[in-house]
């Protein structure tokens, strides 16, 4: 009993705390991120405003996709090494010159294109500028790939928070001052990167000054397939609206944003989880430590679940009253496409770290074949459903290819390491949740119904709570088996 006891502890420090961390980072930088779009939309106008959405997509897209999985390559590389100070400085070299050089290359590249990219010349003129920030995200994202591949955790949530909070200062001063046009973004914008660049590096020359600036053969080797991955990302976070508003216009295009952005919320906790459990994953596979690996990997699965619940059921149980206290009763119509997407993002955290596991892996392969998975789903299901039920269709494609996307990385992961399973409390868990938010949905916003739904949330939480509680006993003997 004292020894699961002491296995829960260490767990908790080891996961939970720095999942915590990152988890309220990534609140603070959303919160941070839309107070700043909000105050934004007051400062300039709409036709301003809709022009720095489309540069900041344009230059938001590119620099996911420039530094060519570089920061994913980097994270996993320096937590299997990270007892070998001169590797660790010798890795930290080679992806800061390199990702910096290839977001030069794509800048030059794009600058290039930018009349056909933006078209009106006072537009390609910001273009430019904002062109410049692709070089300080790229090390910032290199950065961030190195504190999190020495689970310096804290120093990680204050760089995820830098960019968003200067930005926002940005936009303050200049609504204070009276600063209007399309200006105020864009230097706010390229401002918070290059500030942001600066305290990177900071973070990363304490831990010793880079070394080599040699080709990171292994690094790129690793990464490239990686890049598919952020390249779904891409197509997930914008092919439906820009489909959406190509064929219906902007009005739904605003209700399918304002669902996404609180069922984004559902999603902080998982990827805290995954950005934690990544780099422990590669560290308890190198050194062969497979039953410590069984148990992290099952705990962060039910602390995922168990967190997320509450929310979760709050969105879906009151979709139109969360919608319409936040954004405004204009947007209350938008409950069933918050419900659809809250509640995938809820199954994918069920579903448990696979990605993270799969990286850890050294299978950037797996990942790859994923993300060819994910884009063709989201584009040909868009494609079919979009023309005919708008932006509920939208959200349909959403569920069925993130869904996708994550039973493949987990069958694979099973594959890969045959004790990685979900156990069957997990399996009952998810039903009843199903089962109570959906029971909860139908009964509708009548608030007479809301002791019923408070007694329909307290149905799967319960269970867990025990089940959660006994994790560590129940996962003792089973090791991980590695191929």
């Amino acid at each position: 009993m004292k020894s699961m006891q002491a296995d829960r502890m260490s767990l908790a420090r080891e996961l939970i705390r720095p999942a915590a961390v990152l988890a309220l980072s990534s609140g603070l930088m959303m919160a941070a991120t839309f107070v700043g779009k909000a105050v934004l939309a007051r400062v300039i106008s709409v036709e301003e405003y809709g022009g720095y959405v489309l540069l900041l997509t344009v230059v938001a897209s590119a620099g996911a996709l420039c530094t060519l999985g570089l920061p994913e390559a980097v994270a996993r590389a320096i937590a299997v090494a990270r007892t070998d100070r001169i590797k660790v400085r010798t890795i930290m070299g080679q992806s800061l010159a390199w990702a910096s050089f290839c977001a030069l290359a794509c800048a030059a590249a794009l600058a290039l294109l930018g009349n056909v990219l933006v078209g009106r010349q006072t537009k390609v003129f910001f273009f430019a500028l904002m062109l410049a920030s692709l070089p300080m995200s790229a090390l910032i994202d290199i950065s961030s790939g190195v504190l999190r591949g020495l689970e310096q955790f804290f120093r990680k949530a204050l760089l995820d928070l830098a960019k968003p909070l200067i930005f926002l200062a940005g936009i303050i001063l200049a609504s204070t001052w009276h600063q209007s046009g399309l200006s105020v973004p864009v230097f706010s914008y390229v401002a918070g990167a290059g500030i942001t660049a600066v305290v990177g590096l900071g973070f990363v020359f304490a831990n010793g000054s880079p070394i080599s600036v040699a080709f990171p053969t292994e690094l790129f080797r690793y990464g490239l397939p990686l890049t598919a991955g952020a390249l779904a990302g891409v197509v997930m976070g914008s092919f439906d609206t820009l489909f959406l508003g190509v064929t219906f216009g902007t009005l739904p295009v605003a209700s399918y944003a304002a669902a996404m952005s609180l069922a984004s919320l559902v999603g902080i906790v998982a990827g805290s989880f995954d950005n934690v459990f990544l780099p422990r994953c590669a560290y308890l596979l190198g050194h062969k430590r497979f039953d410590e690996l069984s148990r992290t990997y099952r705990f962060a699965i039910n602390a995922s679940v168990l967190l997320n619940y509450p929310l979760v059921f709050v969105l879906i149980a009151w979709a139109g009253e969360v919608l319409q206290l936040t954004f405004g009763a204009q947007y209350r119509s938008a409950a069933l496409l918050l419900q659809i997407l809250a509640l995938s993002n809820y199954l994918n955290s069920l579903l448990g770290p696979n990605h993270a596991g799969v990286k850890a892996l050294g299978r950037s392969d797996i990942s790859l074949r994923a993300s060819l998975l994910i884009i063709g789903l989201k584009v040909v299901l868009g494609v079919l459903l979009i023309p005919y039920y708008g932006a509920a269709g939208a959200a349909a494609a959403y569920f069925v290819s993130q869904l996708g996307f994550n039973v493949y990385l987990r069958l694979s992961l099973k594959k890969l390491c045959g004790s990685l399973t979900m156990s069957g409390q997990n399996v009952l868990v998810s039903v009843l949740v199903i089962v109570s938010v959906a029971f909860s949905s139908v009964l509708g916003s009548t608030t007479s119904f809301t002791l019923i739904k408070i007694a329909a949330f307290a149905l799967p939480f319960l269970p867990f709570l025990r089940g959660f509680r006994d994790v560590p006993a129940a996962l003792a003997h089973k090791p991980v088996t590695a191929e």
